[in-house]
C-alpha cells in the first residue's frame, strides 16, 4: 500500500508536511542502520536519558520554585502539598 493510497482522501496542506516528516524519520533510521545502530535501542536510550534528566533533583526543584514564583508567595494553609 502506498502513501498516496493512505492519504487519498486528505486534501489539506498539512499532508505535505506529514509526508516530509515521515521521510525524514525514515532517512534517520536508515542512517542509524547503516552505522550499525539499532534504532529501537537508540530510542530507548534517548528516552532513559531524558527521563533521568526530567526527574533529577535539580529539574524538580526548578519546577517547584517556578510554580511558586508564578503564583506569588503562598502560606502553608493555601498550599495543599505542604501538608
Amino acid at each position: 500500500m502506498s502513501i498516496q493510497t493512505l492519504l487519498a482522501g486528505r486534501k489539506d496542506k498539512d499532508t505535505g508536511e506529514w509526508i516530509k516528516g515521515a521521510r525524514d524519520r525514515r532517512d534517520d533510521v536508515q542512517r542509524l542502520l547503516t552505522n550499525g545502530v539499532d534504532p529501537s535501542e537508540q530510542r530507548k536510550s534517548n528516552h532513559a536519558v531524558t527521563e533521568r534528566a526530567a526527574n533529577s533533583f535539580e529539574a524538580v526543584a526548578r519546577e517547584w520554585i517556578a510554580s511558586f514564583q508564578e503564583v506569588g508567595t503562598r502560606t502553608t494553609q493555601q498550599d495543599p502539598r505542604a501538608a
